[in-house]
């Protein structure tokens, strides 16, 4: 009989999931049973061996957490209460106000007048914003309407944003702004000054401090302007000459190239006028243009050419001694070089 069981029992309890057997008398229906609650509650369809807590994925009783997936296992609440997250609660608070989570904010309560519940100022004259609780005709954040704001500096009053005395906003500068002071926005039409100009009590005007004038109606650098060089031009001033430059509010012409294939030797570090007029070619051949060759005894840079329309540059490097630039305007041609401190024994000339 002992054989007959223990060669039945160990087929039955790796099939007591599928196929429940009671064998009367034999002592292993206890076993199959215990081995069938094993597997279901190890499927996850009810309770465990031991009861209580369900096992992964169930909803057995006791169940207050989250499952193994990391969701928010439902519970089974009384009548008038939602589930918020993993407890129960009633709506209708100042935490749950219409919904889960739905917190009314600081200034306010949570009532039902007559429908859904929903928050409340509690202050009269007051209106619930994205903010809070607010007076839309002294809250500079929610003036005359809710989500309003006034510009910076700017006061609430009356439900209107209002700047302080001799402020206004301009456009396209979010603020009030002094109009008595501001350079960028001078005066009640908000003018800009122009560069060497300040805003004086609402009025664009040159600090007329002997060097800076107004000429015309442009306040100017009279110590560096060739069109009033030395103060306006018709007043203390002076317009200077083709290749003059204005400095230290005089007039200079510093290189001028009026012969053709002759040596001009050239000043370094700095922005000189000059002036090309090879008559001769003018006059003999109507001949207006040609080449620009230079000489250095060392260095390298560029020189930056501004004669007559023509803009370009001469480049040393390389150990090179030697540049050219042809087309160069020869009539009347009046300009700049910008010539850099790095080059040494600089001589130019004009050939055909």
């Amino acid at each position: 009989m002992n054989d007959l069981v223990n060669g039945i029992q160990g087929p039955l309890v790796q099939r007591a999931s599928l196929v429940p057997i009671v064998m009367f008398g034999l002592g292993v229906a206890s076993a199959a049973c215990a081995t069938a609650e094993d597997q279901i509650g190890t499927d996850g369809g009810g309770p465990t061996a031991s009861g209580g807590v369900a096992a992964t994925g169930g909803t057995g009783p006791g169940v207050t957490g989250g499952n193994a997936s990391g969701g928010v296992t439902p519970v089974t609440c009384a009548d008038g209460e939602v589930q918020c997250g993993a407890v129960c609660t009633v709506l209708g608070t100042n935490q749950h106000c219409s919904a889960c989570n739905d917190a009314c904010p600081a200034g306010s309560t949570c009532q039902a007048t007559g429908g859904a519940p929903a928050c409340v100022c509690d202050a009269a004259d007051t209106t619930l914003c994205s903010t809070g609780c607010a007076d839309l005709e002294t809250d500079a954040a929610n003036c005359g309407a809710c989500d309003t704001p006034c510009e910076i500096g700017a006061t609430c009053e009356a439900g209107l944003c209002v700047c302080p005395a001799d402020t206004q906003v301009c456009g396209g500068f979010d603020g009030c702004v002094d109009i008595l002071a501001s350079n960028e926005h001078c005066g009640i039409d908000c003018a800009v000054c122009s560069e060497l100009a300040t805003c004086q009590a609402g009025v664009c005007a040159c600090p007329e401090d002997g060097v800076i004038m107004l000429c015309g109606d442009v306040c100017t650098d009279t110590s560096s302007d060739p069109d009033n060089c030395g103060g306006c031009a018709g007043d203390t001033g002076v317009v200077c000459g083709p290749g003059e430059l204005c400095k230290a509010g005089e007039c200079n012409l510093e290189l001028a190239i009026t012969d053709p294939d002759i040596e001009y030797e050239m000043p370094t570090g700095g922005t000189f006028g000059i002036l090309i007029n090879i008559e001769s070619w003018h006059n003999e051949h109507s001949k207006d243009t040609g080449t620009l060759q230079c000489q250095v005894a060392s260095g390298s840079g560029s020189i930056l050419v501004d004669v007559g329309g023509l803009t370009d540059e001469l480049v040393f490097a390389n150990n090179s001694t030697t540049g050219t630039l042809n087309d160069v305007p020869t009539y009347q041609a009046a300009g700049t070089l910008e010539i850099p401190d790095t080059l040494t024994g600089l001589s130019c000339k004009i050939y055909w």
